[in-house]
């Protein structure tokens, strides 16, 4: 069962990773893609704001339970992860537009 959980711990983090990577991905076509450099300060505008989501996220998926053990989520001492599910996927996709 540690396993299990060691798995999912690894899987949460590697997918905000990609999700970060993904949206980063985009921007970086639209910057090559945009003919006016009027548009290339929003676009690095929200670069900015993906990089800090990431980084938060990462942190809070990173240390939702408490050490030396985060994996754990038996335990009972870690933050609702449902909650942070519901709230955290909308907004990804909000950043993606």
């Amino acid at each position: 069962y540690i396993k299990f959980q060691k798995a999912g711990y690894a899987a949460s983090l590697l997918y905000i990773a990609s999700l970060a990577c993904a949206k980063a991905s985009t921007l970086t076509l639209l910057l090559g893609l945009t003919p006016r450099a009027g548009h290339r300060k929003p676009i690095m505008a929200v670069g900015g704001a993906i990089v800090l989501w990431a980084n938060s996220a990462l942190i809070a998926s990173g240390f939702q339970c408490h050490l030396p053990h985060p994996w754990a989520y038996e335990t009972g001492k870690c933050f609702s992860q449902v909650s942070n599910t519901c709230h955290s996927r909308p907004r990804a996709l909000v950043l993606v537009f």
